[in-house]
């Protein structure tokens, strides 16, 4: 079962599969089981606030029931299905807990042996790292830091060990995290670090970091979906829910203004530094309610 929820409201969702193993022990009401378990699916996905839901149940390894309820993604409202492909999150731990510990079983993986017999470039500590620390969250490893990595790797030269991953996890993905915790500066410098002297080469971006790679790639797409999420503000436009959501960060920027399409209307925002203040306009579809999160420091004020 996988569930594609909202930030922060998966909490509010409860065991699903066992009710829906409930489900298919009965025919109550008349209906057919899988209309039984897509009416609960999307009873559950509207308490739950979440966009979409897929579900599959299988007897003996044979699957008897697959199907979903809401979107996949929302920019598109393309529909959720029995087949849609979900981001499982922090359940690839699980994932990779149980493939683990299935190598244990078979010999092929000593929990107690250092971590470098089987990742040998991970550096040599003071102290011993074992598999077992690394499963249990024990092994007093540091995350890196957000200023670790980026463009000016190649010029601090950081981590040496670690080889320089492709332009897609390396930029597009860290640029992701860097929204995750709201480094909306930091996503401005990068992104221009990363891309500018290419717009400025060929007017375009490219496939990977060097001008071997193809020009005018669909990563183009993606930083101006960036740009307007984390510089401008207009952090999620729900079309469903008709719901805007502003995010305005901290930013070394006088002014920024934006407008995005939706439905044969459009969404338009403009905001400028007014002193230790930020003035901004916002024009929305009729019936869009409004949201924001103020992350600059500074007085908000709608005008």
């Amino acid at each position: 079962m996988t569930v594609n929820f909202q930030r922060d409201r998966h909490k509010k969702i409860i065991p699903t599969v066992i009710i829906i193993l409930l489900f298919v022990l009965s025919t109550a009401n008349g209906q057919s089981i899988p209309e039984q378990i897509l009416d609960y699916l999307e009873q559950v996905r509207n308490e739950a606030g979440a966009p979409g839901i897929s579900v599959a149940v299988a007897v003996k390894g044979k699957i008897i029931f697959s199907g979903g309820v809401g979107y996949a993604e929302l920019d598109n409202l393309t529909l959720a299905t029995g087949k849609t492909v979900h981001n499982i999150a922090s359940i690839s731990k699980t994932h990779a807990a149980v493939a683990v510990m299935q190598l244990v079983e078979q010999g092929k993986v000593d929990l107690d042996n250092p971590v470098q017999d089987y990742v040998p470039y991970f550096p040599e500590k003071r102290w011993k790292i074992t598999v077992r620390h690394i499963l249990t969250h024990t092994s007093g490893i540091r995350h890196y830091r957000p200023d670790d990595f980026g463009p000016q790797r190649k010029v601090t030269k950081k981590f040496p060990e670690v080889h320089m991953a492709n332009a897609f996890v390396g930029n597009m993905l860290r640029l992701e995290i860097l929204s995750r915790y709201g480094r909306c500066q930091q996503i401005l410098d990068e992104s221009i670090d990363y891309f500018l002297y290419m717009a400025d080469r060929t007017g375009t971006l490219w496939e990977n970091v060097g001008a071997y790679a193809s020009c005018n790639h669909g990563f183009a797409s993606h930083v101006a979906h960036m740009l307007y999420r984390d510089v401008l503000g207009l952090h999620r436009i729900d079309p469903v829910n008709k719901v805007v959501d502003l995010r305005f960060g901290d930013l070394r920027l006088n002014w920024c203004e934006g407008r995005i399409p939706i439905n044969g209307d459009a969404v338009y925002l403009r905001w400028w530094e007014e002193g230790e203040r930020i003035d901004y306009t916002l024009t929305v579809p009729a019936g869009y309610t409004v949201q924001v999160e103020n992350l600059s420091g500074k007085q908000l004020t709608r005008r």
